[in-house]
């Protein structure tokens, strides 16, 4: 949950096999690494792996966006069904997915696809 594990109070440097651990304390071994500052600041790690571990906690745990993040997502997402629209609306009209009075109405000719099937009832 957080991109500055380093330091806290659990043991470090341990081997798996024995179970026993060089340190008993991180905090104090990063004390003890970084003499010259009194409370010296956190490592901040910033592999990419932490945005997926981010993405994963809000599956495990329940946490809601925030009012702000659930706007951005709708723009974003009104974004890419205004870009939907234009690919498949407009000259060329989708049945089924561009509706209302402000597309044309259908027409039946022959029709040919890009992949040499024809139109179904040729229906543009």
């Amino acid at each position: 949950r957080s991109r500055a594990p380093v330091p806290n109070d659990s043991p470090v440097w341990c081997d798996p096999t024995t179970g026993l651990c060089e340190r008993k304390s991180c905090k104090k071994w990063w004390r003890e690494a970084h003499p010259d500052t009194a409370k010296p600041p956190p490592w901040v790690d910033d592999r990419k792996e932490y945005d997926d571990l981010r993405d994963a906690c809000a599956w495990v745990y329940d946490t809601r966006p925030s009012n702000a993040e659930v706007n951005e997502f709708q723009h974003g997402l009104e974004g890419q069904v205004h870009k939907m629209h234009e690919e498949y609306c407009r000259p060329k009209w989708v049945e089924g997915y561009c509706g209302g009075d402000k597309h044309p109405k259908k027409r039946h000719e022959k029709c040919t696809l890009p992949s040499g099937w024809q139109c179904r009832y040729g229906l543009l």
